[in-house]
């Protein structure tokens, strides 16, 4: 989704602000519903969001765009969120953020057909994942460009 030009235009200082915090910016989405402006950040950091965390970036970004009155024309709604434990995992960042960590990967293989493992991601080099697959402890390297979907398995 296209961010209106003047949004994007502030997406450097948002992305600023949310460092100070420790975190990043994963996703900045905009959208208008029943007459009002919705900004949804998704904020991450190493060892995960909090709700505290949230609520701090929050007050900090609100304030922030308070200051900016041109930005919104009538009430918006602020919303800063986790991306929780079981999103995809998408770029390089996501990768090399997940290392040592189980993984369960759908990817088509050289001949085509789709696979699914589970497995501890060992490494993340030159956009190919290698893994330890469960339950038997052998190596499987996967070019990033052929992953179809991952996201960590969370055990409870």
């Amino acid at each position: 989704m296209m961010l209106p030009p003047e949004i994007e235009k502030i997406r450097p200082q948002v992305e600023e602000k949310i460092r100070e915090f420790g975190a990043e910016l994963v996703a900045l989405d905009y959208f208008r519903m029943t007459g009002r402006s919705i900004l949804r950040l998704t904020v991450d950091k190493n060892g995960g969001v909090t709700l505290e965390d949230c609520a701090a970036v929050n007050r900090q970004i609100g304030i922030f765009f308070d200051g900016l009155s041109e930005l919104f024309t009538g009430a918006y709604l602020l919303e800063v969120n986790s991306p929780g434990l079981d999103r995809p995992l998408k770029t390089d960042r996501d990768f090399e953020k997940a290392l040592g960590e189980i993984l369960r990967v759908t990817y088509q293989d050289a001949l085509g057909k789709t696979m699914t493992v589970t497995g501890i991601l060992k490494t993340y080099a030159d956009r190919k994942l290698e893994m330890i697959l469960e339950p038997k402890g052998a190596e499987l390297f996967v070019p990033a460009a052929a992953v179809l979907k991952a996201v960590r398995d969370i055990r409870i």
